[in-house]
Formats: C-alpha cells, structure tokens, sequence
C-alpha cells in the first residue's frame, strides 16, 4: 500500500537533492579559472621511488602486502598572480631550473 503523502515526500526530496546538486555544479564552474598556460619556475620537486608496507589480517595471520610507489617530478609555476603544481616527466624535470620562465608542457598535469 502506497500512502500519497509519502510519495509527495519523496518527490520533493528528490527535487531538493537535485536542485542542491545543480547549485553546487554550477559554484564549481563558476568559481574555476583557465588554466594556466605559461609561468615562472617557483619551486622543483622530486619525491624518488618507494614502497608503502600495510598488514592485512587474513584470518588469524596478518600478512604484509607491499605496495610500490613510483619516483614523481614536480614543477611548481607561478603566473604573478597564482601558483601551481604540475607532474612532469622526468626528461623535462632535468632541463627547468628555479626562475626560467616557460610555458605549461604538453602533458603535465
């Protein structure tokens, strides 16, 4: 059995729920900048290779299950007026050095 005022109850949640949502999509958008397109080097980066080391308890026993983690080159760029930070490859890391003034590499991130 179906009672009406439940399903005006649901409806109008559902309604709320999606209005909220569409707000929220539109602060995001609203509030993004362009990207970046060239900047200054503030700052390089490097964190090299490692492993992270977790127990997992399988049954009584707790088993070690390690997990690589890969070496990551970053850039930090400012354009005067903002700051970022972009993954680069490890060729294009070697060649920038604090305080050249570059454009934003294809494929960073």
């Amino acid at each position: 059995m179906i009672v009406k005022g439940a399903r005006i109850g649901f409806v109008s949640g559902c309604a709320v729920l999606a209005i909220g949502c569409l707000a929220m999509l539109f602060m995001v958008m609203g509030a993004s900048e362009p990207p970046m397109t060239h900047g200054v080097v503030v700052d390089l980066r490097h964190e090299p290779a490692h492993s992270i080391t977790t127990m997992v308890s399988t049954g009584k026993v707790m088993v070690p299950m390690t997990t690589p983690v890969p070496a990551k080159w970053q850039v930090v760029l400012s354009d005067g007026e903002r700051m970022e930070i972009f993954s680069v490859p490890q060729g294009d890391w070697d060649l920038l050095s604090v305080g050249d003034s570059v454009p934003v590499g294809v494929g960073w991130r």
